[in-house]
């Protein structure tokens, strides 16, 4: 994590040189990445035991990008013996959610807001790409929390950072870390027979 982050901030502020307004979204982003990696780890440390859940036979949907992995991603989680991380549960993970929070709660509800802020702003964003606050997550939302991601990369232009992220980067850590995310979201109860993942970044990771 901490040589992702050193990375990103050293690219963000020598190549991506973002205006007043990219600065601002940049550092309300990030802050709430870390915090909620932090969180995250506080409660993994005051509940050992989320690390020893089982994560029974995952699936990943891998492909290259707009080759139609989002509607595949989809329509799979409306089986109901899968499980995929929301979008609001990627952006704010804490606290874990539980069957009686699950549909409705702060942070969901803090999410939608910005949501809908963002569709004001980028009228044409749902035609590129659907998203709901309750929409099924790609990896990278996870990734993000290891600052290891390509979700950065369609942010900000960091040459440098795409270098490490291609060849520096430490896969198989943030893959670790992947499923203690994934154990930390099941923590609060709310399980399916299996979890449902989808990015096309897994390719460089087989």
């Amino acid at each position: 994590m901490a040589s992702g982050l050193k990375r990103l901030t050293k690219s963000l502020e020598e190549e991506a040189k973002p205006n007043a307004f990219g600065r601002l979204a940049a550092k309300t982003l990030y802050t709430r990445i870390a915090y909620g990696r932090f969180r995250i780890e506080q409660e993994i440390r005051n509940r050992p035991e989320i690390l020893t859940s089982p994560i029974t036979e995952p699936v990943f949907i891998i492909g290259m990008p707009r080759t139609g992995t989002t509607i595949l991603h989809a329509l799979m989680h409306e089986d109901a013996e899968h499980r995929s991380p929301l979008a609001w549960e990627c952006l704010q993970p804490y606290p874990v959610p539980t069957p009686e929070t699950f549909a409705d709660n702060g942070q969901r509800s803090q999410v939608e807001r910005e949501f809908e802020q963002l569709f004001r702003l980028v009228p044409d964003f749902q035609v590129k790409h659907h998203m709901t606050v309750d929409s099924p997550q790609e990896c990278l939302g996870i990734n993000m929390f290891d600052f290891n991601s390509f979700q950065n990369l369609a942010q900000y232009y960091m040459p440098s950072y795409l270098d490490w992220f291609n060849h520096g980067a430490d896969k198989l850590a943030t893959m670790r870390f992947h499923k203690t995310s994934l154990r930390y979201l099941q923590s609060g109860g709310v399980t399916a027979k299996r979890w449902l993942l989808k990015s096309p970044v897994h390719l460089m990771r087989l």
